[in-house]
This record gives C-alpha cells, structure tokens and sequence, in this order.
C-alpha cells in the first residue's frame, strides 16, 4: 500500500486548533457552560464556590473566564472522542488520531480510518444550536483538500470525509437539513465525497448507553 503520509500532530499545532475552535463556538454564540452540571458522560462535576476574602473581584472574574473556558473545552474534547469512538465502532480498518500532513504539521486532522485502499478522515466540530459560519466548516474541509492532493492517485479514487457536527440543542429537523444543504454547497467543489451527519449530546448518550455505532 502506498504511503499515507501521515505524522502524528504536534502538541502545538493541536492546541492550536482546539484554541480556533473554542473561539469559533463562542463567537457562534455559545452560552457559557456552567461550572456546575453534566458532562458529556452524565456524570455530574461541581466547583466549590470562592471566599471573597481569598479572591478579589478582578482575581475572581478572571478565575471564573478560566473556569468557564475549561470547561468548554473539556466538553468539546470529549464530544469528539465520543464521536470518533461511536463512528467507527465495530468497523474494519486502523484508526488514528490526531495526525498531521508529513507536509504540513499546521494541519491537524481529528481522525483518519483507513482500511486497504480506503481513507476516510473524520472532522468533529461542536457547537450549541449548529450556528457556526458555514466558512468554518469549508475552512476544515480546505485543509482536507490539501491533504488529499498529496496522495497518490490510488489512494485518492477510495478518500471521503466524513464531517460530523455535535450539538448540545436537539435541533429541528428543517434546521438539521439547512445546515446540511449549505455545507454541501459550500464544498461542492471537494474532488472527494463530504458527508454530514449532525449528532445532538443527547444521542451520543443514548449511543454510549446502548453501545450503538452511529452509522455503519
């Protein structure tokens, strides 16, 4: 089989992306995760509250803007493992994650499933109500791209992409379809097949609890 080309990423450029990420969600609108609540597992985490006599405002404000983009990205993180493991659960195939273009180490690819001439690379985005900018999910989509035209032709005829959004709303529908469409159009010129499957948290604990793959 001919060289996939892939190097694992590098702790910076990860931190990189994770860090474009948390930024997109929050500009989407994202609101803050409280401090108290669930994670995606359903187990429940608390924060002790902080003495005023210990923490002064300014300290306090900053402690709580730490506090909340924690765990924001604790949630992101786990959404994607989450993903990752139910999509390809039960299938062929080798999986790695989070790797890099030899070419490129700036571009970090959450996951790619390869099986014989086959290469499917997972992209995992999470969002609150699915109101990214749809040139978020190209911009991932391009980096793709850049990938995939340093392969060898073989390789190429048997690549997809497999672009999968959680949601912590159950979004309607009509919703889930737009979103779908607009992506579709948005990539339309991708040389490789680019399927989209949107998953709230809620089916992601039905899947974890019932050990149910996402889709074959």
């Amino acid at each position: 089989m001919k060289s996939l080309g892939l190097v694992d990423a590098m702790t910076e450029a990860t931190f990189s992306k994770l860090r474009f990420e948390l930024n997109d969600i929050k500009a989407a609108g994202t609101p803050p995760v409280s401090a108290e609540g669930e994670d995606l597992a359903g187990q429940a985490t608390s924060m002790p509250p902080q003495s005023p006599a210990v923490v002064g405002s300014d300290q306090g404000g900053a402690i709580d803007g730490f506090t909340q983009g924690a765990a924001r990205a604790s949630r992101l993180l786990l959404a994607e493992e989450l993903a990752v493991n139910l999509l390809t659960l039960g299938q062929r195939g080798t999986v790695r994650r989070r790797v890099s273009p030899r070419f490129n180490r700036n571009i970090v690819l959450d996951a790619v499933v390869t099986n014989g001439d086959l290469i499917r690379v997972i992209e995992v985005k999470y969002t609150t109500n699915g109101k990214l900018p749809v040139d978020k999910y190209k911009s991932s989509i391009d980096d793709i791209v850049l990938y995939y035209e340093g392969l060898d032709d073989q390789l190429k005829s048997g690549f997809a992409v497999d672009l999968i959004i959680i949601t912590e709303e159950i979004l309607p529908i009509q919703v889930q379809v737009k979103i779908k469409v607009d992506i579709d159009l948005a990539n339309s010129a991708a040389p490789f097949p680019v399927r989209v499957h949107i998953y709230a948290v809620e089916d992601l604990k039905r899947m974890v609890e019932f050990g149910e793959p996402a889709f074959a």
